[in-house]
């Protein structure tokens, strides 16, 4: 895509953040002891290759977290570029697919909370990926709550991981577990989360839809057994177990033709 294309791309799903945007929802308070199921959702790539990917939604019992109830791996190709800011317009859509065609096929399982791969509101129009996905559920009659949940930083109104880092370090060693992001402006944009005792490295979780923060990060903790929340994790190692095996069964192919070969100039000699 040309750095013309890039830009006029950019000013139109800029006013598509907008538009949506007017529909978020971020003061819903979610009482999770009433939460019987979670998903995850997270899309995983073949090394070097940035277009072909496999989405992955899963879903789990809660709050025991030890069942998969439903889990889908599907190829993707991704036509749109990665852009800072803009990760909705790329991964949003198959994500979405994966989840409404789960939910037209097994209603009564659909879960309550749904916890993303990536930003909510914490992004520079304040609508990341789980933001823009929960408002996609949404409008197409899916009354999810979405949580985004982010690996690294994003840099943004003011927040630096270099002031974010120590501020985090010296609340972890007072036995807290997060630390509210308060930008520049003054916007609560999310929280770094200790989510493991042992784990100083945090996690940046933030509202998605139809969820306030506060109920966020409790979800969030109670979903971890490692750094990565159970739900993405799973979602995660299954989407990479899933393209492990193809690339096997490839190279499993590809021996098997290059033997057959082989025979046949053999028998032709």
């Amino acid at each position: 895509m040309s750095k013309q294309n890039i830009e006029l791309s950019k000013n139109k799903w800029k006013k598509e953040q907008i538009e949506l945007k007017k529909k978020l929802n971020t003061t819903q308070k979610i009482d999770k002891s009433k939460i019987k199921r979670i998903g995850g959702v997270d899309i995983s790539f073949i090394k070097g290759n940035d277009k072909d990917a496999v989405a992955s939604f899963i879903v789990l019992n809660y709050p025991e977290l030890d069942t998969i109830i439903y889990e889908k791996n599907q190829w993707i190709t991704l036509d749109q570029p990665y852009i800072p800011g803009f990760l909705a317009f790329r991964e949003a859509e198959p994500l979405y697919n994966l989840i409404y065609e789960f939910s037209q096929n097994d209603p009564k399982n659909i879960p309550e909370v749904i916890l993303v791969d990536g930003n909510g509101i914490l992004h520079p129009r304040g609508f990341g990926l789980a933001s823009h996905l929960g408002v996609l559920l949404d409008n197409n009659g899916l009354n999810i709550s979405t949580i985004g949940v982010g690996k690294k930083l994003f840099e943004m109104d003011g927040l630096k991981k270099s002031q974010v880092k120590p501020q985090f370090e010296n609340l972890i060693k007072n036995n807290l577990k997060f630390l509210k992001l308060v930008g520049n402006s003054g916007t609560i944009h999310g929280a770094a989360v200790q989510s493991n005792p042992k784990i100083t490295q945090p996690i940046f979780v933030s509202i998605g839809h139809n969820i306030d923060l506060d109920s966020s990060i409790d979800i969030v903790l109670s979903c971890c057994k490692f750094r990565v929340p159970e739900p993405i994790r799973q979602s995660d190692l299954r989407s990479r177990a899933f393209i492990r095996n193809y690339l096997q069964q490839q190279q499993q192919q590809q021996q098997q033709q290059q033997q057959q070969n082989t025979n046949q100039n053999t028998n032709q000699n």
